[in-house]
């Protein structure tokens, strides 16, 4: 009896510990579930995470691609329009011509200036060298252009004077000097002339000396470069429109 009570209390204790661990496996069978959802789930997330940045990643292997091809053209364009450029100033580079940038357009910078006396078309003996100069290297260069471009002092001319105004001598100065150059051998087509009067004058001052005058009484050479091929890079093909999205030339 005494084994038959403590086997019996063996067997409930068993029993206790069975259901225990039923409720303990019941439990982790639920916890089982809960986790497999929540994984399920959370693979279902990152998969769809993944799945996005994917696409961003292609999206945006395709616009640096796009970019960098962008930037090859757009390159490639400003390459074009440098060498343009250069092809169109290279002449004045290569005629030892010595050239300034004044009022916005290339001038040549004379040895020394080509003056007048007041009232005068008259070309001094010390202009005939600086003239003589600049046709031989004109000649030698028969694709430069230049405009003559002649001016005169503030003193109104006077009354029964051979010519009528300012203007009228500064076009007369502007010529007389074309028709020099042509003299020496110079092509017609390669020269244009035009008088600016007083409107330009080289020196401002308040009081009107001579010296401010005779300076101002003078002839100019501008130079006219061919820029009919930068118009058409601008505006007659692709290259123009990569040019103008790049910020190039207008």
């Amino acid at each position: 009896m005494n084994d038959k009570d403590a086997i019996d209390q063996m067997l409930a204790d068993q029993q206790e510990k069975v259901a225990n661990l039923e409720s303990d496996l019941s439990t982790l069978q639920e916890e089982k579930t809960k986790l497999e959802e929540n994984f399920n789930t959370e693979t279902t997330r990152l998969n769809s995470e993944l799945s996005k940045v994917q696409t961003d990643l292609k999206t945006s292997q395709d616009e640096i691609a796009q970019v960098r091809k962008s930037a090859e053209e757009k390159e490639q364009a400003l390459k074009t329009v440098r060498e343009t450029m250069g092809n169109s100033f290279d002449v004045y580079a290569k005629s030892g011509l010595n050239v300034v940038n004044k009022n916005n357009s290339l001038y040549v910078d004379m040895a020394a200036p080509i003056r007048y006396r007041s009232g005068s078309t008259r070309i001094s003996e010390e202009a005939k060298p600086i003239l003589a100069e600049m046709a031989e290297k004109l000649i030698a260069n028969p694709s430069i252009r230049v405009l003559v471009e002649g001016h005169t002092d503030s003193v109104p001319m006077k009354e029964g004077a051979v010519y009528s105004d300012n203007m009228a001598l500064s076009v007369a100065r502007a010529k007389r000097v074309v028709k020099e150059l042509v003299k020496l051998g110079v092509s017609p087509d390669q020269l244009s002339s035009i008088g600016r009067g007083e409107s330009m004058p080289s020196m401002m001052e308040e009081s009107d000396t001579e010296d401010v005058q005779s300076s101002n009484r003078r002839t100019e050479f501008v130079l006219m470069p061919e820029v009919g091929n930068l118009y058409d890079l601008n505006h007659g093909d692709d290259t123009g429109s990569m040019m103008q999205e790049a910020g190039g030339t207008n």
